[in-house]
């Protein structure tokens, strides 16, 4: 992949998450990102209690 089409997806993605943050609401967003924390919070305890 060129650096140019990287550039291009790289641009696209961030105007979609733009774009996402403007049209949901806070709550939606905050509730996903702290599920996302949890759950790899909780692999990292696992991963560490393995060791």
């Amino acid at each position: 992949m060129s650096m140019r089409a990287l550039c291009s997806v790289a641009r696209a993605g961030a105007l979609i998450l733009a774009v996402a943050n403007l049209t949901v609401p806070d709550a939606v967003i905050h509730a996903k990102w702290f599920k996302l924390g949890l759950i790899l919070d909780s692999a990292h305890h696992y991963y560490a209690a393995q060791t």
